[in-house]
C-alpha cells in the first residue's frame, strides 16, 4: 500500500466545514473547506390523498402505517447546503470523496455498506483511554495504491448513487444543477457526470442546453481536483421542484393543459405490472384514458404528455416522476401493492401542488406485480370523478 490514513468518517459536515455566508467566499478560498447552508430546516404540511372518506379504515390504516390521527403530516424539510472541498479526491464509481486532510465526506455516498463494497475501504475502530474511560472511534483505510490524476479545475460533483434511476435523476442529480445556471459565480465551474450515461440523461442535458465542453466525464478513477463542490441531495423541497419546472417547462415554452386522461402501462417493465391489464384499459379506454408506455418515448414528449394529463393512472414507477411537469388541476391516482407502502409520489405530488389518491391492488404476486379489480378501478372513478 503507498499510504494508510486514518479516515474518521464524518456524520455532519458542519462540524467539518467552516461555514460561510455568501457563494462568492465559498468560490474564492483556495485552502479550507467551506459550507454554506442555502436554506433552514423547515416543514410542510402535506394534503390527504384526495377521496379519503371513500376508503375503508384498513386501507387508510393500512396506507399510513398506523390509524389516520396518529400520522404526522408535517413532512420535515432538512436545510439544503453547498460544501466546497480543496485539492480534494474522488475515488470510484460510487463517487466517494476524501478531503485534503484525508476524511471520508460521507454524504457523497450512499452508506457505509457502498464505501465497503467498492473494496478500497476497509473499516476498522480504536479504543482510546480518555481518563475517565475508553472511547471506541470508528475510522476506515483506504487501502488503493493508484495515484491519482490531478486536475486543475474546480468541479461540481452531480452524480449519486442511485443517478441512473429516473427518478432519483431528475430529484437529486438534476436538481444540483441550479448553481450553475442560477450563479454567476459558478460560471466556469466544470460539471462532474458519469462516463457512461443512458438516453434519458443526455437528453436532459441536452434540453438544458448544457455544452459538451463544460462536462467533465469521471471514469472511476481516482482524481485529484483543484476544487469539488458537493451540494445537498434535495429532500423533494419547493424550490427545487419550481426550478425543475422553469428549467424543463418554461424555457421550452411547454404549456400546461390538463385535458388528456392517460394510463401508464408497465408491461415492458420486469416489475410492478399489472397483471389483469388487458381488462383494466378495457373499461378505462370506454371512459376516454389513452394508453402510453414511457420506455419507448423520447424525455421531451414525456414531459409533454404529462403537461397534457388531466388524470394519471399507473402502478408505482419511476415514470411517474414526471408529474412534476403536469397541472396543479392533474390528479394522480396509484395503484399500489397490498403489501407495502412507498409515499414517495404522494410526497412529490403535494410538493408539486398536484393532486394525488391511491387504490390498494387486491393481490401482489411475484415481482411486485399487482393484480386489480375491474369492479375496484370503476367505483373509485365513478366515486372521485364521476366518470
Amino acid at each position: 500500500m503507498e499510504k494508510i490514513s486514518l479516515l474518521q468518517i464524518t456524520n455532519d459536515l458542519k462540524e467539518f466545514c467552516e461555514n460561510t455566508d455568501n457563494l462568492e467566499n465559498l468560490i474564492v478560498d483556495k485552502y479550507n473547506s467551506k459550507y454554506l447552508a442555502i436554506t433552514e430546516n423547515n416543514s410542510f404540511k402535506m394534503n390527504l390523498p384526495f377521496g379519503l372518506e371513500h376508503k375503508s379504515d384498513n386501507d387508510k390504516r393500512f396506507f399510513f402505517g398506523k390509524e389516520q390521527k396518529y400520522f404526522n403530516l408535517n413532512y420535515p424539510l432538512s436545510e439544503s447546503y453547498l460544501t466546497s472541498f480543496p485539492n480534494s479526491k474522488l475515488v470510484t464509481n460510487s463517487y466517494i470523496l476524501i478531503s485534503h486532510d484525508n476524511y471520508v465526506i460521507k454524504p457523497s455516498y450512499f452508506n457505509d455498506q457502498v464505501l465497503f463494497d467498492t473494496n478500497v475501504f476497509m473499516q476498522n475502530s480504536l479504543n482510546i483511554n480518555m481518563g475517565n474511560g475508553n472511547v471506541n472511534i470508528p475510522f476506515v483505510l483506504n487501502r488503493s495504491n493508484k495515484k491519482p490524476k490531478f486536475i486543475d479545475k474546480e468541479m461540481i460533483l452531480i452524480p449519486y448513487y442511485w443517478h441512473s434511476n429516473y427518478h432519483h435523476w431528475f430529484l437529486e442529480c438534476v436538481t444540483k444543477l441550479k448553481y450553475i445556471f442560477d450563479y454567476p459565480e459558478f460560471k466556469d465551474v466544470m460539471i462532474l457526470l458519469p462516463e457512461n450515461l443512458n438516453s434519458f440523461q443526455k437528453e436532459s442535458l441536452e434540453i438544458l442546453n448544457i455544452p459538451q465542453e463544460k462536462i467533465y466525464y469521471y471514469n472511476g478513477e481516482p482524481i485529484q481536483v483543484a476544487k469539488i463542490y458537493l451540494p445537498s441531495i434535495s429532500n423533494f423541497c419547493h424550490e427545487d421542484i419550481n426550478w425543475l419546472k422553469k428549467m424543463f417547462l418554461e424555457k421550452n415554452n411547454i404549456e400546461s393543459k390538463p385535458e388528456k386522461l392517460i394510463y401508464i402501462s408497465r408491461q415492458d417493465a420486469r416489475q410492478r405490472r399489472v397483471t389483469n391489464e388487458k381488462e383494466i384499459f378495457e373499461l378505462l379506454e370506454k371512459k376516454g384514458f389513452e394508453l402510453h408506455t414511457l420506455s419507448n418515448m423520447s424525455l421531451i414528449n414525456q414531459i409533454k404528455l404529462f403537461s397534457q394529463a388531466k388524470i394519471v393512472i399507473s402502478s408505482h414507477g419511476a415514470g411517474l416522476t414526471n408529474i412534476i411537469f403536469s397541472s396543479p388541476e392533474t390528479s394522480l391516482v396509484e395503484i399500489i401493492p397490498n403489501d407495502t407502502v412507498n409515499h414517495c409520489f404522494w410526497l412529490l405530488s403535494n410538493t408539486s401542488n398536484n393532486k394525488y389518491s391511491y387504490i390498494v391492488a387486491d393481490q401482489t404476486l411475484q415481482n411486485r406485480d399487482v393484480f386489480i379489480s375491474k369492479d375496484k378501478l370503476e367505483n373509485f372513478l365513478s366515486k372521485n370523478f364521476n366518470i
